[in-house]
């Protein structure tokens, strides 16, 4: 089976999502890959966090691109319900995209960078983050993905097609000559794309990868295994790894069965 695992912002069921902690457990879970999401500060640093108001992550009622990287390594993440039970050392710190990249540089694991800047557009981030990428040496390492499809056609004239994937929510028709128009070789379509009928055959056919998220439930997880999905990004990477292996042993016969019990359809 062909289909890899992906740590959803880093293994975030156990550590705050997108920290150096978060991904470290990732690689010693045996993750095939991390997803990080990346902005701007104010003065011009690369930092990994999701959210671009930082109420949620930190309490602050600002915005990520209001902050000085001085400002942000001030506040700290607070962990969520599921991390405080873990009873691990909590890493707070917001980490800058070098200090992620530096990390993850001597693994083999790859390296999914989702550009947030479809709410404040960051302009200029393609060529900053590409270049930051070049520095470590990482080109064949990483792949680029955003829900800004502009910024990804403008990124795949950068950094080539093949690195570069569009960032779906909604139910799009034939999303892969959509992806074939904008110039990239793959599709992070959410979970509940997969029951668009033959959307990963179609996306195959037309030499492009599905990465798909976010899935947790064992369900979701089996559904992205049996049809085949390149990637799975999931914030429990461990479990759909062992999930994985169950597949393998016995050929998918439970992994059908827990599909069929939520009514679930797999697209075919």
């Amino acid at each position: 089976m062909h289909t890899t695992i992906w740590a959803h912002r880093g293994s975030s069921h156990q550590y705050i999502e997108n920290t150096l902690a978060a991904f470290k457990q990732a690689i010693d879970d045996g993750s095939d890959g991390i997803e990080l999401d990346v902005q701007r500060t104010k003065d011009g640093k690369l930092v990994v966090i999701h959210d671009e108001n930082l109420k949620r992550l930190t309490g602050d009622t600002g915005f990520v691109w209001e902050k000085t990287w001085k400002e942000l390594q001030q506040l700290s993440l607070k962990p969520s319900k599921i991390v405080s039970a873990s009873n691990k050392s909590i890493d707070t710190a917001i980490p800058s995209l070098e200090a992620v990249l530096q990390l993850m540089k001597e693994t083999h694991l790859t390296v999914n960078i989702e550009l947030k800047n479809s709410i404040q557009f960051y302009t200029g981030m393609e060529e900053e983050v590409w270049a930051c990428v070049q520095s470590f040496g990482m080109a064949d390492q990483v792949l680029f993905s955003s829900f800004n499809h502009q910024s990804m056609h403008h990124m795949s004239a950068l950094a080539g097609v093949d690195r570069c994937a569009i960032l779906t929510s909604d139910i799009h028709y034939e999303p892969w000559n959509y992806a074939e128009a904008i110039g990239v070789k793959s599709i992070h379509p959410a979970l509940n794309s997969l029951q668009q009928r033959n959307l990963v055959q179609n996306c195959h056919e037309k030499g492009l990868k599905v990465h798909v998220w976010t899935a947790d439930e064992e369900a979701h997880i089996y559904a992205g295994l049996l049809l085949e999905v390149d990637a799975i990004i999931t914030n429990v990477p461990k479990k759909a790894i062992a999930l994985k292996k169950q597949i393998q042993e016995d050929g998918g016969a439970k992994a059908l069965k827990s599909v069929q019990s939520l009514g679930l359809s797999l697209g075919e």
